[in-house]
């Protein structure tokens, strides 16, 4: 039977009698017989050893580096250095290319090219793709060097990362300064939660990340952020209570989109930091957060359990770690919940890619008695 013409296919789906059409005897174009390419997933571990260059584009390269080694060398040296860094990284070995992402979420990627001898020389270009241009001059010097001579724990000691002078507030400026009050902080978190409510994505981030630094000792006043920590994981349950449904909403659907991984992260951040001053500061005021820890532990559990962001793996983890040294509840309903071989993949993944999500794991581990 010969092929119908496109206005009578038509004409017969719309009458509804389409079963009347033999497919097995419409010739059709080779075209439409091939199979559309799928997409090859860009690999989240390191395979060293079929980690080849690649030849250089006939568009060719930008500002690149050669060095005196081959490719496989240079690879495990980058991945080692990645590694000790905790960047986290994906690897792709059909591009010969790393794509890197920082816990400060700047964004670059590490192509190997064939040299003018492939077996003893390779060329490495490192280009930034989004985020802080002097923080990626850093980790572009880091990871050259690691790729010609010095290994990662050599290279955090040199020049090359401590370039950047501390600058530090007088004394004498120090001695007048006036913290703010409680009232203050509370104004601030009042703030917060409007702009928690909007519909704005950029705006619920900024606000988070703010949050995240005032907490930080490091990046705020000593005072302010044990304060501010007080406030929010024991005084302000509204805060609190927005912070942790963002937690419980988002760890279902975590690398939605590079947003959602930042929401999540500040969220991960405040919650750490302000466990982290509570205990260093003996407030001891988590053993009457038992509703905390049936709300959010869950939701930590499966950010480490799915590990599709090492950098938000590892900050749940710490969460997860400092509950259960901070709180007796917590370290007794943790041991009748079967996180125990999550913590052990973690930990295993941890000594692939990431050196402060497997340094976790194992004090978390310890924490429950498993070391």
């Amino acid at each position: 039977r010969q092929a119908k013409p496109k206005n009578s296919i038509m004409q017969f789906i719309a009458n509804g009698i389409m079963e009347e059409i033999n497919f097995k005897t419409i010739p059709m174009k080779k075209e439409t017989l091939k199979a559309s390419p799928k997409r090859k997933k860009i690999k989240t571990k390191p395979s060293r050893k079929t980690f080849k260059s690649r030849a250089i584009p006939f568009y060719g390269i930008g500002n690149t580096v050669q060095v005196p080694f081959d490719s496989v060398t240079v690879f495990d040296r980058i991945a080692n250095f990645l590694r000790k860094r905790s960047v986290q990284a994906s690897f792709n070995e059909e591009k010969s290319q790393i794509i890197c992402k920082t816990s400060q979420f700047l964004t670059f990627s590490i192509d190997l090219y064939a040299g003018s001898d492939p077996d003893k020389t390779t060329i490495v270009e490192v280009i930034k793709r989004n985020g802080c241009s002097f923080a990626f001059r850093q980790e572009k010097e880091g990871v050259i060097n690691a790729a010609s001579e010095l290994d990662a724990e050599a290279i955090s000691t040199t020049r090359s990362f401590n370039k950047v002078t501390c600058m530090k507030i007088p004394e004498e400026l120090l001695s007048v300064y006036k913290p703010p009050s409680n009232s203050d902080l509370e104004c601030i978190l009042d703030r917060a939660v409007d702009q928690l409510h909007t519909s704005h994505r950029d705006a619920k981030l900024f606000t988070l990340q703010n949050l995240a630094s005032m907490t930080k000792p490091d990046q705020s006043h000593s005072g302010t952020a044990t304060r501010m920590a007080k406030i929010i994981m024991g005084g302000n349950t509204i805060i609190c209570d927005l912070i942790t449904d963002i937690v419980v909403t988002s760890s279902g659907k975590q690398n939605e989109d590079d947003m959602s991984e930042q929401i999540l992260n500040a969220c991960l951040t405040i919650l750490s930091n302000s466990m982290t001053s509570m205990k260093n500061n003996s407030t001891g005021c988590l053993d009457t957060q038992g509703y905390w820890f049936d709300i959010i532990i869950s939701s930590l559990v499966d950010v480490v359990r799915s590990c599709k962001s090492t950098h938000n793996a590892y900050l749940a983890l710490k969460c997860i770690c400092l509950y259960i040294r901070s709180s007796t509840i917590a370290r007794k309903n943790i041991s009748e919940m079967d996180v125990f071989n999550v913590i052990k993949l973690a930990e295993e993944h941890g000594k692939e890619v990431h050196l402060k999500l497997e340094k976790e794991a194992r004090t978390a581990l310890r924490e429950l008695g498993c070391y």
